[in-house]
C-alpha cells in the first residue's frame, strides 16, 4: 500500500497510490501520515480494509507533496565519491559515514528547491535511500531493523546487490524498487578496472545477468531499473561509447537509469565554469533523453526539466 500526501485546492490530505488512481481517505479520521505512522498496525489495517469506499481521483487531478511535513530528524548514511571529497579536499573516507540533519523545509518530487543566495549560488543533493522511521528505538538488530522502518523508496545500489548479500532478502521482502548499477571493482580502485573489449556488450551483458539472477532470488521484474555506471569503472572515451550504445541498453528490457550530472568526461570539454558545466550536462541528458533513457539522475532539476520540456514541444 503506497501512501502519500496529496494537495489540491489549496488542502492536504493522504491518500492511497494505486497505478494512476489515488484513493482519498477523509481527513478528519486520517489527519497526516504523521497520524497514521503513530497509530500503528493497527490504523494501516483499518484503512486498507476501507479503501475502496474511499473516494477516488487520477494522480494527474492532484499533487503529490513531501510525505512527511515536518520530520524529527533525517539521518544519512552513505559513502560519499571520490569527486564529491576532491571537491571539499578531504580524505575518500573507506567506511560510510553517517550524520544527522534537522529539516528547516520539506518538498515534493519534481519541486522547485529553494534557498538563499546569500549563503551560496550553487545546491547540490542526492537520496539513494529513502526509509521513514516508524518507531523509536535504540541498539535495534539487523534481523530487526526493517520492523522499525515505516515506509521506504527504492534503493540504488552501485554494485547491483553484491556487496551485501542480505540486501537480496531485504529487497524481496520488502517489496521496493531497485537500480542495479554496473561497476567492476570498488570505489577506491574502479578506475584501474577500466579496461574492456566491448564496453556496451560487456555492461549490458552484466546488467541482463544480475537482472535475471534477481528475478531468480524472487525479486519481480517490474521492480527492477539498469544503470550502466556513467564514470565507475569508466574512462570519459568508455562513457561516450556507452551513449552512443543506448539502444542495447534499451533493448535488455529494463527501464534506463543514468546518471551523467557535472561528471568528468563533461567537465573535460567545457571547463570548470559552473555555468558551462550546467549547461553541459543539460546537452548530454537532452542526447540521453532523444536516445530513450527512461530516468536522468541530475543535480541541476529545474533546468533539465525545463529543456526537457521545450525539447518535448519539437
Amino acid at each position: 500500500m503506497k501512501l502519500a500526501t496529496i494537495q489540491q485546492n489549496g488542502h492536504t490530505q493522504v491518500g492511497i497510490v494505486e497505478g494512476e488512481q489515488v484513493f482519498l481517505l477523509p481527513p478528519q479520521s486520517f489527519p497526516s501520515i504523521e497520524f497514521i505512522i503513530q497509530g500503528g498496525e493497527n490504523l494501516l489495517s483499518e484503512i486498507a480494509a476501507g479503501k475502496d469506499s474511499y473516494p477516488q481521483q487520477s494522480v494527474n487531478e492532484v499533487k503529490i507533496i513531501a510525505p512527511l511535513s515536518k520530520p524529527e530528524k533525517i539521518i544519512g548514511i552513505g559513502l560519499n565519491y571520490r569527486d564529491h571529497c576532491r571537491e571539499q579536499n578531504v580524505p575518500i573516507p573507506e567506511r560510510p559515514v553517517v550524520f544527522a540533519k534537522f529539516a528547516s523545509s520539506i518538498i515534493g518530487t519534481g519541486e522547485v528547491i529553494c534557498w538563499s543566495v546569500d549563503i551560496t549560488q550553487q545546491v547540490d543533493f542526492e537520496v539513494e535511500l529513502g526509509v521513514i522511521i516508524g518507531k523509536t528505538a535504540r541498539n535495534v538488530s539487523p534481523q530487526d531493523a526493517l520492523n522499525h522502518v515505516f515506509g521506504y523508496t527504492i534503493v540504488n545500489d552501485v554494485t547491483a546487490l553484491r556487496r551485501d548479500p542480505n540486501m537480496v532478502d531485504v529487497v524481496r521482502e520488502t517489496g521496493v524498487g531497485v537500480c542495479l548499477m554496473h561497476m567492476e571493482g570498488t570505489p577506491q580502485t574502479m578506475q584501474q578496472e577500466a579496461v574492456y573489449e566491448d564496453v556496451v556488450s560487456e555492461v549490458a551483458d552484466f546488467l541482463v545477468r544480475r537482472c535475471r539472477e534477481l528475478e531468480s532470488a524472487g525479486i519481480p521484474s517490474d521492480h527492477l531499473a539498469i544503470d550502466p555506471g556513467l564514470g565507475f569503472a569508466k574512462t570519459p572515451y568508455h562513457n561516450w561509447q556507452i551513449i552512443q550504445g543506448l539502444q542495447k541498453l534499451r533493448g535488455l528490457g529494463y527501464p534506463l537509469v543514468i546518471g551523467h550530472s557535472r561528471k568528468r568526461f563533461i567537465r573535460e570539454i567545457v571547463g570548470s565554469d559552473p555555468q558551462a558545466i550546467l549547461w553541459g550536462t543539460v546537452g548530454v541528458g537532452l542526447l540521453l533523453a532523444a536516445g530513450g533513457t527512461d530516468i536522468l539522475r541530475v543535480h541541476d532539476v529545474k533546468a533539465m526539466r525545463d529543456a526537457l520540456a521545450l525539447w518535448r514541444r519539437t
